[in-house]
């Protein structure tokens, strides 16, 4: 999606928006905020964040809190995406205390495994609105409504370094939420509730004065009892997922943002609780990312690279969820199609210009190859026919002297009415048919013709000699060799004749 591209990540704690500029080859970060969620809620985040950046944008992206949303691994007995979406309502009933019609549902095929299945989330109609709504008031729009990390995952996956098995954890202040990759795949979403037995020592990193910790054995002992709870749900859930569903999922290495990445421990208490080796995640490291100065600023990986995540996911990425279905699919307002004409007629347009100065500049050039042509060849008639004074189309007056000339031509010596075939004719006319001759070669120039041949013995030869003897083409008839040929079978000849200069014609 070219243009200017905002990303909205709404979790458990805070909302987060990245502002970008998207371009074929690059894009650039233009603005950036993140705000807590207060009792105004999503609504009045909107208000915080549109105080410090633009909100406006060409599309937006928006994720809903994995909360938000009810995930079941269920197997189908096909893998058509068509023949899913229509039987997945019929499977979900039974699984959930609620009315299908009253959520709208979307999955994600994982692809893994001997037996199809899907990864569905359902979410309620009213909290689609709801979000829809509050950006609605402002202007905004959401062209896809996706849910929370997934496209941080899948943002991760599209890399080559990742290993194909792992974990996505988002360590929040209220709740956590972990996603689960096996054979590069998302297979599991859950939300995780924080456990905290004094408060979570992350929320201080985030908020107000972040980045100062006034206790620091203190804070470090209740992070390791946040982090280390996680850790111990995180191995519950993976362990009992792999039991239901029968995939042999393994975690290879477990990567972290949020608040929780703000602590620069928090890594190290994560591979000491799971055993696995932990990164915190920057999505910024995207080589296709650029950073403008004004949010370079405000910028903070941990709490952005979700939103950042959201402005780089491709729009038909079936590897992730978009609740923008039923009653709330994206429906082109009559004014953005006018837009969108008014453009496409601007680009052709542009089209027609181009191809006319183009279409211009090759006549032009044609033009002066075909005037260098015809001097050209105007100076080559000068030069073949040098008498000719006038000249008004070269090319057809050369093909004209070219058929004169060609008609005339005669033979040297002979007078004009005498041409070459008139001395062919006179030939065949004076040997008879009957003789067994063929003649090979026949040499004509100023003074003789000289005829080679083959024939049966050495009495023809004579016989053609006395033939052409009478002619009044020339003047006397000589036999310069005649000799076998090395087979014994035929007489190889050469008649010399003289031409008769003296003898009219």
């Amino acid at each position: 999606m070219p243009g200017k591209i905002l990303g909205l990540q709404i979790d458990s704690d805070a909302v987060s928006a990245v502002a970008v500029k998207s371009g074929f080859r690059e894009t650039r970060i233009i603005g950036c905020g993140w705000v807590p969620l207060g009792e105004g809620g999503f609504d009045e985040a909107l208000d915080t964040l549109a105080e410090g950046m633009d909100l406006r944008n060409d599309a937006a992206v928006v994720s809903i809190p994995a909360i938000k949303a009810s995930l079941h691994t269920i197997e189908m007995p096909f893998s058509d995406p068509k023949k899913i979406r229509q039987a997945l309502p019929y499977e979900m009933e039974s699984l959930m205390p609620f009315s299908v019609e009253s959520r709208v549902t979307d999955f994600i095929i994982p692809g893994v495994g001997s037996t199809p299945g899907v990864l569905a989330a359902s979410v309620f109609s009213e909290t689609l609105s709801e979000i829809l709504g509050c950006l609605k008031s402002r202007g905004l729009d959401a062209q896809v409504l996706d849910l929370e990390c997934v496209p941080t995952a899948n943002w991760l996956l599209r890399r080559q370094q990742p290993p194909d098995n792992g974990l996505f954890l988002h360590i929040g202040v209220r709740r956590h939420t972990m996603v689960l990759f096996f054979q590069r795949r998302v297979v599991l979403v859950r939300s995780l509730g924080a456990v905290m037995s004094d408060g979570n020592p992350f929320a201080a990193l985030a908020g107000p004065g972040r980045h100062r910790i006034e206790n620091p054995e203190t804070f470090r002992r209740a992070a390791e009892q946040v982090v280390g709870e996680m850790a111990r749900g995180v191995l519950s859930t993976v362990h009992a997922f792999k039991g239901i569903s029968g995939m042999p999922v393994s975690v290879d290495k477990i990567y972290f943002s949020g608040p929780g990445g703000l602590f620069p421990e928090t890594g190290s208490i994560l591979e000491r609780y799971t055993g696995f080796s932990a990164e915190a995640l920057d999505v910024r490291a995207d080589k296709t990312v650029r950073m403008e100065k004004p949010a370079a600023d405000a910028w903070i990986s941990p709490l952005m690279s979700g939103a950042l995540a959201l402005t780089l996911r491709d729009s038909g990425d079936t590897r992730s969820f978009d609740f923008r279905k039923g009653d709330f699919e994206v429906r082109t307002p009559l004014l953005g199609s006018l837009r969108r004409l008014k453009s496409a007629g601007v680009l052709a347009g542009l089209f027609l210009v181009l191809w006319m100065v183009d279409t211009g500049l090759e006549f032009n050039r044609l033009k002066r190859n075909y005037e260098a042509l015809g001097a050209a060849m105007e100076e080559v008639f000068k030069e073949t026919f040098p008498d000719v004074s006038r000249i008004v189309d070269p090319l057809q007056q050369m093909k004209v002297r070219a058929m004169e000339d060609a008609g005339s031509v005669v033979m040297p010596g002979i007078g004009a009415d005498s041409q070459v075939l008139d001395l062919i004719r006179e030939l065949s006319d004076r040997i008879p048919e009957d003789m067994n001759v063929r003649i090979t070669v026949m040499t004509i120039d100023q003074d003789t013709v000289r005829i080679n041949g083959r024939t049966s013995d050495f009495n023809l030869v004579d016989g053609i000699k006395n033939s052409l003897d009478p002619s009044r083409f020339f003047s006397g008839v000589t036999i310069t060799s005649a000799n076998m040929d090395r087979s014994g079978n035929q007489v190889q000849f050469e008649l010399r004749l003289q031409r008769a200069k003296d003898r009219a014609v």
